[in-house]
């Protein structure tokens, strides 16, 4: 029988090749749809290095757009690690999104001290109550 066991510590070149080789394998995936395509694949990826790192604005905008997603994973991330299963991470990110544009469309009205963080927490609890209630969960949640 084999037996699965954590290690203790892993070691430094594990740490650090492990993401490299990650980062070495996506690039390598990417480039078989643009090989099908007929793009040549030095100057495709040389395009979207300028495309993200060709001014300030490029590089800004990049990270405006990749945010929601990073925080996105990283809730899953924390709920996987608490042995708890999240399969509404896209649902949480749309919800996020439209209660971040009540917010700054100034759709919620009061001052702006209260307006950022009652009311649109509030408005976040009636439209989960009403409009959203199939996003809530069947179950309460259980921990251990």
């Amino acid at each position: 029988m084999i037996r699965i066991e954590p290690r203790e510590s892993p070691s430094r070149r594990l740490t650090i090749g492990i993401p490299v080789a990650s980062a070495l394998l996506a690039l390598l995936l990417a480039a078989i749809p643009l090989s099908f395509a007929g793009a040549n694949i030095g100057e495709a990826y040389q395009q979207m290095a300028k495309g993200i790192f060709g001014s300030l604005f490029a590089f800004t905008e990049m990270l405006t757009r990749a945010t929601p997603l990073i925080f996105t994973g990283l809730a899953a991330t924390l709920a996987f690690r608490a042995k708890l299963w999240n399969i509404g991470a896209e649902g949480q990110l749309y919800l996020g999104a439209m209660a971040a544009v009540a917010v700054g469309t100034g759709w919620l009205e009061g001052p702006p001290h209260i307006a950022h963080t009652r009311d649109s927490y509030r408005w976040c609890i009636s439209w989960r109550s009403g409009h959203g209630r199939p996003c809530l969960p069947k179950n309460p949640l259980r921990c251990r």
